[in-house]
């Protein structure tokens, strides 16, 4: 197999049917928060705490363990995929037996009917993870990107209609399950494995090796994803935790939308070329450089039209959501990068290097988060933005020996976009002070076209040749063989 070809297909199939998924997110969003008030988003964010920890639990890292295998018998497939069945059932009733004192805890007496209800995801996202998996190994990124986009789509129109109805937070939840059942359905339909027959324990263990390794870096990782929503829920109330998600989920759109891409094509595409490993690492540069060509212009600018942003297009219920989201944009631009390299250390085999540095993280954040907790939200975020940076640092170093990269290699995937953004920054500040410019629509536009403008005209002059070979990489579409 062309595993060059392959990363191609995936970044042309992935970026192409993220675009049109991105702009309708961002409308979506700003569309449901203007219906919605913190107090949803509130109860909506904890009850996430739950259901995805429980979502984590019933993967138990099986589909990264059926796509690093070399080769996989039916007979592994067919007990993991019963494996991954019942522990989500398993999960689901433990779920719905711990709503009551966990509603109680927080004292939200309808957060255990919203447990009881998202749970349910556990069980249907349990049945995709098999499938899923299998057309991962087969590098169909086509399939899984128009499925993505498909499920997108579905959450998209889902939440609007139910929100237009007057459903409340029932809408962010009910399209949730709404969307999941989508990807389960179209997974099972494109498997080709035969799941009659018996689970066996030899089968289950000769997977679980890897799988067990790579639950603890998702665990943890996991943590590290909610410690923001764990301390603020525990510590603020639901008010803060609402305000916080809307900040999380503004900012993390890049992350979510563009950093997905680059996910789900490391993985998989790093597994296959791992004993290659001067092909690996080639492939790497390639992924981060463009990864922070895309997404830190979007994190700095989403940053400087923040206050405009939320005035005007969610509502001033929103305000104390302004610092949030721009010191959660400040974040991302480590976070992004920290979210694709230990996709790779995985890929690579290196599962303990993914899981140091997701348990080295853990720890920091528990401990910066506990202090800045007692300032406020801010003073939380702030100290998350102190602590990440420190983690970051030795994941880099665990990078560089796995794929003997050089610091100056690296560094060379990132300045030209710290540059650009740089100069973007300061291009934007000095148009508002010699324009004495207010907080409007014709501000942010002004705002948005002096950083694009800039941002490409920097860029171009520190890396000309980036656009245009960025272009031809994802404009190759070569033929991957549909499952």
């Amino acid at each position: 197999m062309d595993y060059k070809k392959s990363v191609l297909s995936g970044f042309a199939w992935e970026a192409s049917t993220k675009a049109i998924v991105q702009i309708m997110s961002w409308v979506s969003t700003i569309w449901v928060a203007r219906l919605l008030s913190p107090d949803d988003y509130g109860i909506v964010a904890i009850s996430g705490i739950f259901t995805g920890l429980c979502q984590m639990l019933a993967g138990m890292g099986l589909s990264s363990g059926v796509v690093n295998r070399k080769a996989i018998t039916t007979g592994e497939v067919r007990s993991v995929f019963y494996l991954s069945l019942l522990s989500g059932a398993g999960l689901y009733l433990l779920l719905f037996a711990i709503s009551a004192p966990v509603a109680n805890w927080y004292n939200l007496p309808e957060l255990a009917y919203v447990l009881r209800v998202a749970g349910t995801v556990v069980i249907i996202s349990s049945i995709a993870i098999v499938p899923g998996a299998m057309i991962m190994r087969d590098l169909n990124f086509r399939y899984t990107a128009l499925t993505n986009m498909g499920a997108n789509f579905v959450l998209i129109i889902s939440t609007l209609t139910l929100a237009l109805m007057g459903m409340g937070f029932w809408s962010l939840i009910l399209a949730t399950l709404i969307s999941q059942a989508f990807i389960t359905v179209v997974y099972l339909c494109a498997c080709k494995v035969n799941f009659k027959g018996w689970i066996k324990i030899k089968d289950i263990l000769d997977v679980f090796g890897y799988s067990a390794k790579m639950l603890g870096s998702n665990l943890t990782a996991y943590a590290n994803h909610q410690i923001g929503q764990i301390y603020s829920s525990s510590f603020l109330g639901q008010t803060s935790t609402g305000i916080l998600q809307m900040a999380y989920t503004l900012a993390g759109l890049p992350m979510s939308k563009i950093g997905e891409i680059f996910d789900k094509v490391a993985f998989p595409s790093i597994s296959r070329m791992k004993d290659d490993k001067e092909q690996a690492s080639k492939i790497f540069l390639l992924m981060h450089r463009y990864l922070f060509m895309i997404t830190c212009p979007m994190f700095i600018g989403i940053a400087i039209i923040a206050e405009e942003m939320i005035t005007l297009l969610i509502g001033e219920k929103w305000l104390p959501a302004v610092v949030p989201l721009q010191l959660f944009c400040l974040l991302n631009i480590f976070r992004i990068s920290g979210q694709l390299v230990p996709k790779v250390l995985a890929g690579m085999g290196n599962i303990n290097a993914s899981l140091k540095f997701q348990i080295i993280t853990a720890i920091a954040l528990i401990v910066a988060l506990r202090i800045g907790v007692e300032y406020g939200l801010i003073g939380m975020l702030i100290a998350w933005l102190i602590a990440y940076p420190c983690v970051y640092v030795p994941l880099i170093l665990d990078m560089r020996k796995t794929l003997n990269i050089t610091l100056l290699e690296f560094l060379g995937s990132v300045y030209p976009s710290l540059i650009a953004s740089a100069a973007m920054v300061g291009a934007v500040h000095l148009a508002v002070e010699s324009l004495s410019l207010e907080i409007s629509l014709t501000t942010m536009f002004i705002k948005m076209a002096v950083g694009g403008a800039t941002y490409l005209v920097a860029y171009c002059v520190v890396a000309p040749n980036d656009f245009k070979k960025l272009k031809q990489f994802v404009q190759k579409r070569p033929h991957t063989p549909t499952p």
